[in-house]
C-alpha cells in the first residue's frame, strides 16, 4: 500500500495563506531538506574520514607507521621483500634493517634443521617462474645462494642472497637484496 501525497491538504495550505507566509513555509521546508542532505554529507565524509584513521592506525600505515625517519626500520624492510620469495616457512624474524652487502637485510631463526629448510626453498623456487639461481654454495649443513627475480616481462627487478646455516641451538636464514636498480633503494 504506497502513500498518496496529500495534493488537496497542500493546495488547501497554499489557498488560504497569505502569500508571503506560503512563501516562507516552503522556503523553511527546502531549507530544512537541504540542511539535512548537508548534514548527511558531512556525515558520511566523517565516517569514512574516521575509518580510515582507525584502520592505518591498527594496520601501522601512514600516517601512523611509527618512524618514518628510518626507511630500514624493520617494518619498511619486511614491505620492501619482494611478494613471491622463495623463502621456507615456520620461521620466526630475529632481525632485519640495513644490510652490509646488499641494501636490505632480514633474519629468520628456526628450529627446522637447515636440509629441511633447503629443501623447502628449492620446493619454493621450483614453483616460482620468476626467481633464478645465479650462484650455489652447498656443504653439508649450509646453503649459499645468489638469486635474481625478473617480471614477467623479462626484466631483472631485485637480486639477493639467501643463505641457510645451522647456529648452535638453531638454524638461521639469511636474506640481503636489493631493488633493481639499486638507485630505487634508500641511501
Amino acid at each position: 500500500m504506497g502513500h498518496a501525497r496529500p495534493t488537496a491538504e497542500i493546495s488547501y495550505v497554499l489557498q488560504t495563506l497569505p502569500l508571503t507566509r506560503t512563501e516562507r513555509a516552503v522556503r523553511v521546508h527546502v531549507a530544512n531538506r537541504t540542511a539535512v542532505r548537508v548534514g548527511r554529507g558531512v556525515a558520511s565524509i566523517a565516517i569514512v574520514g574516521g575509518a580510515f584513521l582507525i584502520a592505518a592506525w591498527f594496520g601501522g600505515t601512514p600516517p601512523f607507521e611509527g618512524n618514518t625517519a628510518d626507511p630500514y626500520s624493520e617494518n619498511r624492510v619486511i614491505r620492501a621483500l619482494p611478494f613471491d620469495v622463495p623463502l621456507p616457512h615456520d620461521m620466526s624474524l630475529a632481525v632485519a634493517g640495513r644490510g652490509d652487502e646488499l641494501p636490505y637485510h632480514a633474519q629468520w631463526t628456526s628450529q627446522t634443521p637447515p636440509q629441511e629448510l633447503i629443501a623447502q626453498y628449492e620446493e619454493h623456487l621450483a614453483g616460482s617462474p620468476r626467481w633464478r639461481e645465479l650462484v650455489v654454495e652447498k656443504t653439508a649443513d649450509d646453503s649459499a645462494v645468489t638469486l635474481a627475480r625478473s617480471s614477467s616481462d623479462g626484466i631483472l627487478t631485485h637480486f639477493a642472497k639467501l643463505t641457510i646455516s645451522r647456529d648452535a641451538t638453531q638454524t638461521v636464514v639469511t636474506f640481503n637484496f636489493t631493488p633493481i636498480p639499486s638507485s630505487l633503494a634508500p641511501e
